[in-house]
């Protein structure tokens, strides 16, 4: 196998560092940010990204804006290694400074061929011989220029994105149907008559997760370890960080999961796994969870967390538990409706999870 360095296949035969800058608040006039925390462990951004950038602040947002093909890599941190190839050709992305970026040369390379290399297990061990930091994992732009890339030729590189490709088209198509479920269940929540609501405890209670320390959790999954689930992985639905069951608090595919801490009021089911202290299980009866699922992605509670979130670096919401309000459950084929989306939910994260297995199994077979 011929090998070629990632500089060897790169524009300028360099990386980029992103833009030091803080992220605000999304508005339809504004580039949006691409950082490390939007980026699942498999190599996956969001189609529409939580944050965005203010050009008028950064007047020089221009040099990190994306195109079509760039690989970015993540440079510090336990995100070390943990990588993207961007596939849109919008111009309206920019990449933060904890990323580096480096434009592939579609002359030389596949660039898609390149994407999926990076989610191997065999780029994944060349990453593992390159962190340097004792405490803080990290690799510059020139570590990461030296990072070998296995050529073939472009009739097997195309062969490989291909296969690759139509499970991943698969994932991206699962997940746009989720999103289209969320918001037809937002919509039938909203039918709701709101104006006399009770307290939430009346239905649900909630359970707080245990705090792991770093030392008792791994970054790739292992041997009898289970997905230790922190505030992050609410986002984008994917496991990054493992640990040793060890009589943790555990949740299941339909358990609801939302943050008090760090990110108040997000939110997330489809996970199994243990979950941190910032995480809170809601414990209802089940044939209310659809309808719990709907309320607390509906404004009435968003809004409750928001307005009682405090702390200046790190938010905390969890006074707002006592101040939860809900309204009753009184129209019984609307809860049906509710549940019944809630259901469909579940089997589609757990048949993302099949998907992704599917995308690793081949991953093993071409790159390792």
């Amino acid at each position: 196998m011929i090998y070629k360095k990632l500089s060897e296949i790169s524009i300028n035969n360099k990386g980029y560092y992103g833009i030091g800058a803080s992220s605000c608040e999304k508005k339809d006039d504004l580039p949006q940010y691409l950082r490390i925390t939007d980026i699942s462990d498999d190599g996956r951004m969001p189609s529409i990204l939580p944050t965005c950038i203010d050009k008028n602040e950064y007047s020089d947002y221009g040099n990190y804006i994306l195109n079509k093909g760039d690989l970015l890599l993540a440079r510090t941190g336990n995100s070390t290694g943990r990588n993207h190839l961007y596939k849109k050709d919008d111009k309206n992305t920019v990449f933060a400074g904890f990323l580096i970026k480096f434009s592939l040369n579609d002359k030389l390379i596949n660039p898609y061929y390149v994407g999926y290399y990076c989610q191997s297990k065999n780029y994944y061990n060349q990453i593992d011989a390159m962190i340097t930091g004792s405490t803080r994992p990290n690799i510059n732009a020139e570590q990461y220029g030296d990072l070998l890339i296995p050529i073939c030729d472009s009739t097997t590189q195309q062969h490989i994105v291909d296969s690759i490709g139509s499970v991943d088209d698969a994932i991206e198509k699962n997940e746009e149907t989720i999103a289209k479920i969320k918001v037809y269940g937002k919509k039938l929540f909203n039918t709701i008559d709101t104006s006399q609501c009770i307290d939430a405890s009346s239905f649900i209670s909630f359970e707080k997760g245990i705090e792991i320390g770093s030392s008792n959790y791994y970054d790739r999954e292992i041997e009898n370890s289970i997905p230790y689930i922190r505030v992050g992985n609410l986002l984008n639905n994917n496991y990054d960080t493992y640990c040793i069951d060890n009589d943790y608090r555990k949740c299941d595919y339909d358990d609801i999961l939302i943050a008090f801490d760090g990110a108040p009021g997000r939110n997330s089911i489809g996970l199994c796994g243990v979950y941190s202290s910032g995480i809170y299980k809601v414990i209802c009866d089940s044939k209310l969870k659809g309808f719990v699922y709907f309320y607390i992605n509906s404004n009435l509670c968003q809004d409750i967390i928001k307005q009682n979130s405090q702390g200046t670096t790190i938010l905390h919401a969890s006074k707002s538990i006592k101040l939860l309000k809900m309204p009753s459950v009184d129209n019984v084929i609307l809860n049906n409706q509710l549940n019944d989306l809630y259901k469909v939910l579940i089997n589609l994260y757990k048949k993302q999870i099949s998907l992704k297995k599917i995308k690793q199994l081949l991953l093993n077979k071409y790159f390792d």
